[in-house]
């Protein structure tokens, strides 16, 4: 997903929220802050802002994949209750492998495989693009 000037504060705001999540407090000072580093870049090159958001969401997305289904579930109700989008929604859409596996239409590699059934298994959402592409390749012949 591209973080653009329409979708930057919401994404901001995703990201402020999960970096409480994420990073610990005693780790968050008022000088390495990552939302504050953020704003102060987006102030002078929002272009650079929009980016380094963009690597920082998917930073933040990796380090909940060892999360258990039920603290992914707790932190979706809390998120879409806020109005932001589920942690689920957002590793869907920030996923390169997955979103290059949507793109071309096609599992590749047992490599792609496991990431997209690791992404149709933590998705709440209907996820049925996903099911079919994994039908699909385990319908194929070994070699």
């Amino acid at each position: 997903m591209k973080i653009d000037a329409q979708n930057y504060e919401r994404m901001r705001a995703w990201f402020a929220r999960l970096a409480r999540e994420t990073i610990p407090a005693q780790l968050r000072t008022a000088e390495n802050d990552p939302v504050k580093c953020l704003d102060q870049l987006a102030a002078r090159w929002p272009a650079k802002a929009r980016s380094g958001l963009a690597t920082a969401i998917g930073d933040t997305i990796e380090a909940t994949d060892g999360w258990p289904r039920d603290r992914v579930a707790a932190i979706d109700i809390e998120l879409v209750h806020e109005g932001l989008p589920s942690l689920t929604a957002m590793r869907f859409q920030f996923s390169k492998t997955i979103s290059r596996v949507v793109r071309c239409g096609s599992i590749k590699n047992e490599v792609e495989y496991y990431a997209v059934r690791n992404a149709a298994e933590r998705a709440q959402d209907d996820q049925e693009p996903l099911w079919e592409l994994l039908s699909e390749f385990e319908q194929r012949p070994a070699g």
